[in-house]
């Protein structure tokens, strides 16, 4: 199931554009999460795939499902994915322009990580900030934040 989730969502960013293979994917995660409203860390998961897809394919919606799974992360402890949906959560509002959020989501996920020790996901932070530094026209702050990644 991991290794799925990883290869829809490497390939949904991959593509610019909707594909049906994602819609799909969406469709039968929605199903899934209608079937079953057990909170555990498996919805967490289900609704960050889903809030990923629906932000590959620019639906405004995605912020809702992610935020729900950020709840329901956090009221489970589940400090792993957690930190997954604030960085995805932070470039779901990116891409939406809704900077100073994304960058507060952002900011979360980097004490989360640190706390944790977790260097990879301190680099995703870094370079999620490096994008939004870029985005709003701030090149020098950008290259610190990636070369700090």
């Amino acid at each position: 199931m991991k290794y799925w989730l990883g290869l829809i969502m490497a390939i949904g960013m991959l593509h610019p554009t909707p594909l049906a293979a994602q819609t799909r994917a969406a469709d039968s995660l929605r199903t899934l999460l209608q079937r079953t409203s057990h909170p555990d860390t498996l919805r967490v998961r289900r609704l960050h795939a889903l809030g990923s897809i629906l932000m590959v394919i620019n639906s405004p919606q995605s912020i809702v499902v992610l935020k729900k799974a950020l709840a329901l992360s956090r009221q489970l402890a589940d400090s792993t994915g957690e930190g997954r949906i604030l960085i995805t959560l932070g470039t779901a509002l990116r891409r939406q322009a809704g900077y100073p959020e994304a960058r507060r989501y952002t900011q979360q996920a980097q004490v989360l990580f640190t706390r944790r020790a977790n260097r990879a996901g301190l680099g995703m932070a870094d370079l999620q900030l490096a994008l939004i530094e870029m985005d709003q026209g701030n090149p020098a702050a950008a290259l610190q934040s990636a070369l700090q990644g």
